[in-house]
């Protein structure tokens, strides 16, 4: 009987050892394994790192093409750009003066080409003008470009606007004068004085 105990005990210290060193392995190939992922990741970082960062590509918008401009919904037509990057863009009515980094190709547009007889608003795009050019224009034509004119004034919180319609018959004077009187954003509106365009402009308080 002590002999058979003798050697149960023997079986057990040599399991014992067994495991202990199954044990060291396997700490051991942790250890390993995540030597390994923190090279990799090092490695990944440095990479990274040294990659040159590539500046995007800005492509010209040849004269003619559509553009969107910063802060204006309506898409226009590239019409020119001056030695001091400003562009003038026809849009829809209007025709702005805006700089070219504003700019961003649009798709082309089916729509009808513009008069060059269009209303001229004066000004960044970015914000509404004070005034108001719609010399030359129609009246129909003019009253729907000074409604919305309006209309983005009062967003902006402007309170002031010239309204430019030159002398001429008066018919244009009159026909805006007439909108005025029974638009809802205007308040008071009176002929300009003298320094400011006398009979030729309308200031409008909104």
């Amino acid at each position: 009987a002590r002999a058979e105990a003798d050697e149960l005990l023997l079986q057990a210290r040599r399991a014992l050892r067994q495991a202990e060193d199954a044990r060291d392995r396997a700490a051991k190939r942790n250890l390993v394994d995540d030597a390994r992922a923190a090279l990799a990741e090092a490695e990944t970082a440095r990479a990274a790192a040294s990659t040159p960062t590539v500046a995007p590509v800005t492509v010209p918008i040849a004269i003619g093409s559509p553009v969107h401009v910063e802060g204006v919904a309506e898409p226009g037509t590239l019409l020119a750009v001056d030695d001091r990057g400003m562009a003038d863009v026809a849009a829809g009515a209007l025709r702005l003066r805006v700089p070219a980094t504003q700019l961003r190709p649009a798709l082309e547009s089916t729509e009808v080409p513009i008069r060059s007889n269009r209303p001229v608003i004066q000004g960044s795009a970015s914000s509404v003008p004070l005034q108001l050019d719609i010399r030359g224009a129609r009246p129909e034509e003019a009253l729907e470009v000074l409604d919305r004119y309006l209309n983005d004034a009062a967003v902006a919180g402007v309170g002031r606007l010239r309204i430019i319609h030159g002398k001429g018959t008066g018919a244009l004077r009159t026909a805006i004068r007439a909108a005025l009187t029974h638009h809802p954003l205007v308040r008071t509106y009176e002929a300009a004085g003298a320094s400011e365009g006398g009979d030729g402009a309308t200031i409008v308080t909104l």
